[in-house]
This record gives structure tokens, C-alpha cells and sequence, in this order.
């Protein structure tokens, strides 16, 4: 009776390691952080289901607007794991790729990086960093209250000269306010203003 049962055990853990041995090689990928603002990077990762090293793995990327194309191509290391680091310029949807197995997409989002700056008693100054122009696009410059964050001025930005390398372009505006001194203020790029290939943009918080 105790061989008929090892015999058992033993005919049940050949067809589990057979079967794992067909299973289809799958692979998976994360991004963190999934928001970003432009200019900094994102680390991409994930593992191929046989924790085998030395997987050859392509990752794609497609920024917003524009078609895939093959971002880059890595082995797995240990437990099959790989992982690679990326500087998105807009919103885009990455997918890696092992053998014949692709993974879910990822999307990383991209705001805008928006800089406030008080250039002297009411004198401030804006400036956008982004992939593309926002040149006629209108920031909010924001007063923080006791419920939440009141605009007191529109301002259109222009493209101003830059050393930048591409494809960056920088927005910007100095602009006056008769705020008193010592509010807490910040500029906001709504949804609108940047559009379909980035999130809002929200500068860093100054005192007036």
C-alpha cells in the first residue's frame, strides 16, 4: 500500500513538471514611477515566467502620436528578471517581448516641467519644459487660500531662446501681479493647455 502510494506521488509530480515544462513562456512589466515630469526617468521591469537567465527581451515604446519602434533589447538576469530605465518625452506605452510572448502594455504619463520664479518685488517669471511648444497656451498663476487655490492671472506664453538640447522646447513668461508679498503662489497648465500628451503641468510653490 505505501509503494502504491510513492508511486503515486511520484506519477503526480512528473505530470506537474511536464506540464510546467509546456507551459507558454510568458513575461511580464511594470513602470515606476508611472507619472513623471519631463526630464526624468522611469525604470522599467519585469521577469519572463521560466526564471530563466540569458532570455533575450525587446522592449517597445510608443510615445504618444508616433508609431512603435524597439526602445531596447536586454537579457534576463537571475529568476529570469530584467529591468532598464527610460526618460519619456510625452505619454507612452511600452510592451516588452520574450520569445513569442508579449507583455500587457504599460503607459507612463509626462507632465509638463514647470518652473515659477520671483524675479523681483511683484515681477515673476515662468518657464516650460516640454517636447513641444506651448507657445500661445495660457498658465495660471494661483494664490493658495484657506480653500484651495484661487487664479488671479492668466498669462500666454511665448517660445523663448534656449541652449536646450532637442527636442526640447521652452515656453515661457515674466509677468507682473500686484499680490501682496509673502502668499504662497504657483502656476498651473490645465488639461487643456497641454493637451493629449501630457498631464496638467503644476509648477513648484514660492512665497510672493
Amino acid at each position: 500500500m505505501r509503494l502504491l502510494t510513492c508511486t503515486g506521488m511520484l506519477l503526480a509530480l512528473s505530470a506537474a513538471a511536464a506540464a510546467a515544462a509546456k507551459a507558454p513562456l510568458s513575461v511580464t512589466l511594470t513602470a515606476q514611477p508611472a507619472i513623471v515630469t519631463y526630464g526624468s526617468s522611469t525604470t522599467l521591469s519585469g521577469a519572463v515566467s521560466t526564471k530563466n537567465s540569458g532570455v533575450k527581451v525587446t522592449v517597445t515604446a510608443q510615445p504618444c502620436g508616433q508609431n512603435a519602434k524597439i526602445l531596447t533589447s536586454l537579457t534576463t538576469a537571475a529568476q529570469g528578471a530584467w529591468t532598464t530605465s527610460t526618460q519619456p518625452d510625452v505619454r507612452t506605452v511600452y510592451q516588452a517581448k520574450a520569445k513569442n510572448a508579449t507583455s500587457s502594455p504599460v503607459t507612463v504619463q509626462v507632465r509638463p516641467r514647470v518652473t515659477l520664479t520671483k524675479v523681483r518685488a511683484h515681477r515673476f517669471g515662468v518657464r516650460v519644459l516640454a517636447a513641444q511648444s506651448f507657445a500661445q497656451r495660457i498658465a495660471l498663476f494661483q494664490r493658495r487660500t484657506a480653500t484651495g487655490w484661487r487664479t488671479l492671472k492668466s498669462v500666454a506664453l511665448q517660445n523663448l531662446l534656449s541652449s536646450q538640447p532637442a527636442p526640447t522646447v521652452v515656453s515661457g513668461m515674466n509677468f507682473r501681479s500686484g499680490i501682496r508679498t509673502g502668499k504662497r503662489v504657483r502656476v498651473l497648465l490645465t488639461q487643456r493647455q497641454v493637451g493629449a500628451c501630457y498631464l496638467p503641468g503644476i509648477s513648484n510653490t514660492i512665497r510672493s
